[in-house]
């Protein structure tokens, strides 16, 4: 019985790996892993005491942190947009 599997992230053929193998070698599979892992980026505003008051009250009034709502605003603002 041959197995016809590729490696998931080469693309090379998997001879001689156990028959439920997905990378040929344990490099590939954390390089895999890593790439699918989402990253954190801290970001630092700077913004006038007035703006981020009324950004606070708006947060206060839906029940969020301040960072939770920015972070709200900010990925409602970019969706379906393209880097």
């Amino acid at each position: 019985m041959t197995n016809n599997k590729l490696c998931l992230h080469c693309g090379k053929m998997l001879i001689n790996k156990r028959v439920d193998a997905k990378y040929c070698n344990a490099a590939h599979r954390v390089a895999r892993w890593r790439l699918n892992q989402e990253r954190t980026v801290s970001i630092k505003l700077s913004v006038p005491n007035a703006q981020f008051i009324k950004w606070k009250a708006e947060a206060d009034v839906s029940g969020l942190l301040i960072n939770a709502f920015l972070l709200s605003k900010v990925t409602h603002n970019t969706q379906g947009a393209t880097a």
